[in-house]
């Protein structure tokens, strides 16, 4: 029986941006396959647990096409780059693990402020890193000019 097919874990390089910055970021998923030692021959239960720790869970049978991609290297279905009003706004399909551990999407200059996502997914599971581009704060500045009165008759007079 299987209560969970991978493990995914992300992380970007810095949580805060700023418009046009470089957003770098990394997947790597993890399955019980590649993590334990085993020296028989691999197989994959012929079940699986469905529901959420809150919900009733229910057994359903795995079919054998699948349990036979689960025997391989787990690659990502989708990686996805969310703005805050949840538009994709870049992604990738069919991400070899490799590919996973160095991606980049680079902000446009516009950048909406707020909390942005990157969403991985390996078949059932996902896995949601966020990140915050922010607008440098503006400065106003105002300079008084105080000409001595003299001075001012003399520039004028040209």
């Amino acid at each position: 029986m299987v209560q969970r097919f991978a493990v995914i874990m992300g992380e970007t390089d810095k949580p805060l941006y700023r418009p046009a910055d470089h957003v770098r970021f990394r997947f790597i998923v993890l399955t019980s396959r590649h993590i334990l030692p085993h020296s028989g021959p691999h197989t994959w239960p012929k079940y699986e647990v469905i529901g959420e720790f809150w919900e009733e869970r229910r057994l359903e049978r795995i079919e054998v096409t699948e349990r036979e991609r689960r025997l391989q290297t787990p690659h990502f279905d989708c990686i996805e780059v969310r703005d805050p009003l949840n538009n994709i706004v870049h992604q990738w399909k069919d991400v070899q693990p490799l590919d996973a551990l160095n991606l980049t999407y680079r902000l446009v200059s516009d950048a909406e402020e707020g909390e942005w996502k990157i969403e991985a997914r390996v078949r059932h599971q996902k896995e949601v890193i966020s990140f915050n581009p922010n607008r440098p704060p503006s400065y106003e500045m105002k300079v008084f000019f105080s000409f001595h009165k003299g001075a001012y008759r003399a520039m004028s007079s040209k």
